[in-house]
Parts: structure tokens; sequence; C-alpha cells
């Protein structure tokens, strides 16, 4: 056994790991009630002055307070756009197998709403004092893209904004069927 240099060691082990299962199982119940709570709540954003942006393959609808960083490489698969309070969208464009994997819109668990064969799916999250909403989408334009595009803030309060800037992506590009 590899405790046995510290007995008391196993010990820890062996109640820790049952506290650290319950922690996460009352996160994940955290972040479904979160869902249940935030998806429906889209209509509360009034977007009437917001400004369409093109982003390449995309195009979002943002705020007048939401501005690109400084140095942002516009041709780049990454980009975001920040604004005052802490909110700010951030997306990864590239191919379906490699782009998002750390990001809380690949996890199935928090989804609050999808598509059909989980084609695209949204996601509302709380991790360390941040809100945000994410979205997970294979691009119907292009074989084997994806997007991950999430949109965050320190308040609460901002969730119908967030979830109304994910709502508002438009892919580029031909559609991906074409009427005969």
């Amino acid at each position: 056994m590899m405790f046995d240099f510290f007995p008391w060691s196993e010990m820890i082990v062996r109640r820790m790991i049952p506290i650290a299962a319950c922690a996460l199982l009352a996160a994940a119940a955290g972040a479904s009630r979160l869902a249940a709570q935030t998806c429906p709540a889209a209509a509360a954003a009034d977007t009437t002055e917001w400004r369409r942006v093109d982003a390449g393959n995309f195009s979002l609808r943002l705020p007048g307070s939401y501005r690109t960083p400084y140095g942002q490489r516009l041709d780049g698969p990454i980009r975001s756009w920040n604004a005052p309070h802490g909110r700010r969208v951030r997306s990864e464009y590239g191919t379906a197998g490699q782009i998002g994997n750390t990001s809380p819109a690949i996890n199935r668990r928090l989804a609050c709403d999808q598509g059909p064969g989980e084609t695209w799916r949204i996601v509302a999250y709380q991790q360390r004092g941040v809100y945000g909403i994410g979205y997970y989408g294979l691009d119907p334009t292009e074989e084997g893209r994806a997007i991950v595009l999430m949109a965050e803030s320190t308040r609460r309060a901002d969730l119908p904004e967030l979830l109304a800037i994910i709502h508002s992506l438009r892919w580029a590009g031909p559609p991906p069927f074409r009427p005969r």
C-alpha cells in the first residue's frame, strides 16, 4: 500500500474523496438550477440599439459598450470583446474536435437548450465569481468546424444580456442546404 509511511494519510484520503464528490455534486446541482432560471430569460434584454459585429465565419449583435481589445488580430480564430463591469464575450472557432476542450460550453450536464443531434448547445454556468452563458455549435456552412462562444459577467443581473448576445449568433457563408 502506498500509505505505509504515513498511516494517517489513508484516513485523510478516505474522508476527503467523499467530501470532494459531494462538493462536485452540489456545484452541478447549483449549475442546473442556474440553467433552469437563466435560459428562458432572453426576452428580458432589449437589443434594438445593438450593432452587428462581423467576426469572419459568424457575426454577433453587441451593445455599444463592447469593444475589441487593442492588439487583437482580426483574422485569428480566437476573438474577444470587453465591456464595463467585468462583461466580456469570447469566441474560439476551429476544428470541432480541438476547440474549447476546457470550456464550460462543452459540458453537456449544464445544457439548458440544445439542437438536434447535439449540433449545438447553450449552457448557463457560474464559476469563481463569474456568471456565464456558453454556446457550442457545429458550423452548418463548413464541415468539421465549430465554435465555442462564451459571454460572461461578474454580475448575475447581466445574464439576460449575455443570453441575448449568444442568441444573436449568425453564421456567415452560404446556407448549408440549397433549395432544388
